[in-house]
């Protein structure tokens, strides 16, 4: 697989952890090709063409621990060789339409290995624009989000995600108690992972990825609601994850219950489940990195 020579590079954002030590990975967005044998109309190139510039600016709003990110598009004789000679990781996205609908394939070049993997392929049907807008960003960047993280793990260490803690209601639950309880799990899911990640219990097996980096109710109603639950079946074999589950048992009264799972991707193994005191959150978190550490340590 050869990397398009027609690339204008926008610098449009960077990882705020980007430094003398980070990564540095290329995300490529190809011109959009044209099915010869069925063609698409005007207006589904059209939908194509805006759903693809939508799912550039997702690009530029997302972050990767420990990686400064380099968002391209467009076409350009112009190309910064040095810069795809410096990358650790090179996505290259390839868009192509047709009247069946918009194919879209993405790519991972790993300078490590050097070599190619494909990420994802799909098809989308270009009759709702917003849902395709949506669904292009759900179905494109879970899957490089995980494996540009477990790239960046050294040799003889295995990566461990932090991942969400999932609000879990009954359905018909009131909005009061759903906006609650995504509260809660936003907070719980953010600081358990920082924790985890500063933690040195664990650093000399594992390499720790938060896939909740942030208290951001936006990027956790996405990452942590919108997409399917648990977030297992892009990881590799060897990956390990950690999540759970905040809920209200019934007879609880108003007092949320918090369950932990190790996951991989092919099973999962409960580890612990808690009452938590949402106003005091640190004695809790405490209590699950002590936990962690017991059930991961000599794994």
């Amino acid at each position: 697989m050869l990397i398009s020579a027609l690339v204008w590079f926008l610098f449009c954002a960077a990882s705020e952890l980007a430094n003398a030590d980070s990564r540095l990975a290329i995300f490529v967005i190809e011109p959009i090709l044209l099915e010869a044998v069925e063609p698409p109309s005007n207006e589904q190139s059209r939908i194509a063409q805006e759903a693809l510039e939508s799912l550039a600016i997702e690009l530029q709003r997302l972050t990767l621990e420990g990686h400064e990110l380099l968002i391209g598009s467009q076409p350009d004789a112009a190309l910064d060789a040095t810069q795809f000679g410096q990358a650790d990781v090179v996505i290259q996205i390839l868009p192509k339409v047709g009247n069946r609908g918009l194919i879209v394939e993405s790519t991972l070049y790993d300078k490590a290995s050097n070599s190619w993997a494909p990420l994802s392929r799909r098809i989308f049907a270009l009759n709702e624009e917003a849902k395709l807008k949506d669904a292009l960003r759900d179905a494109i960047l879970p899957p490089i989000m995980i494996r540009v993280a477990e790239l960046a793990v050294p040799v003889g260490r295995t990566v461990l995600f932090a991942d969400c803690l999932f609000p879990i209601t009954e359905p018909g639950s009131d909005s009061d108690l759903q906006h609650e309880l995504r509260l809660v799990a936003g907070l719980f899911s953010e600081e358990y992972g920082t924790e985890l990640y500063n933690s040195a219990g664990l650093e000399k097996q594992f390499s720790i990825a938060r896939l909740v980096p942030t208290k951001d109710q936006k990027y956790f109603s996405w990452w942590c609601v919108n997409l399917e639950q648990p977030h297992l079946r892009w990881l590799q074999k060897n990956s390990i994850t950690l999540f759970g589950y905040v809920y209200r048992s019934p007879g609880s009264g108003r007092t949320p219950e918090l369950s932990l799972v190790i996951g991989r991707r092919d099973r999962q193994m409960p580890v612990d489940t808690v009452v938590i005191n949402p106003g005091n959150r640190k004695p809790i978190v405490d209590h699950m990195i002590e936990t962690i550490e017991g059930k991961l340590n000599g794994m």
